[in-house]
């Protein structure tokens, strides 16, 4: 073999082993940065989300009956309900003390979007829709 064809061999070699090093490095990247994303907008699975519960302006308020429009709010994963609104929570992120979500509600019968920005510290809520400040409500026991 002239030295022309080996020097060819040899650099198209070396590239192949340049993008197959540059490819599992890609790989490894987009993993990482996928767990991080999971670290920050899921919970474990199994564990609940914070927000899950029922929750009032105060203690007392938790025994409102669902009835009338001082009821507690009730959230599950992937719903809210309160009185007459009932809606869907979709695309949830989770930062911190701060959850986010898309709402999809049915109001009085009336279809409405919304973004929900729940902020939880231990026993105690901060819920706003279409803003991140709202009502401060109390976990019901």
């Amino acid at each position: 073999m002239n030295d022309n064809r080996m020097g060819m061999r040899v650099a198209l070699l070396a590239f192949a082993a340049a993008v197959a090093f540059l490819a599992a490095g890609s790989a490894e990247a987009r993993r990482r940065h996928s767990a991080a994303d999971a670290e920050t907008s899921t919970t474990p699975a199994g564990v609940l989300p914070d927000y899950v519960g029922t929750w009032a302006r105060t203690a007392d308020a938790c025994k409102t009956d669902q009835g009338t429009d001082k009821a507690p709010v009730v959230l599950k994963p992937k719903t809210y309900g309160q009185y007459e609104t009932h809606c869907g929570l979709s695309g949830i992120q989770h930062s911190g003390k701060i959850w986010t979500a898309n709402a999809t509600c049915l109001v009085q019968g009336d279809k409405q979007r919304h973004s929900l920005v729940m902020t939880v510290e231990g026993d105690t809520m901060n819920l706003g829709f279409d803003a991140p400040k709202g009502d401060t409500l109390v976990r019901c026991k």
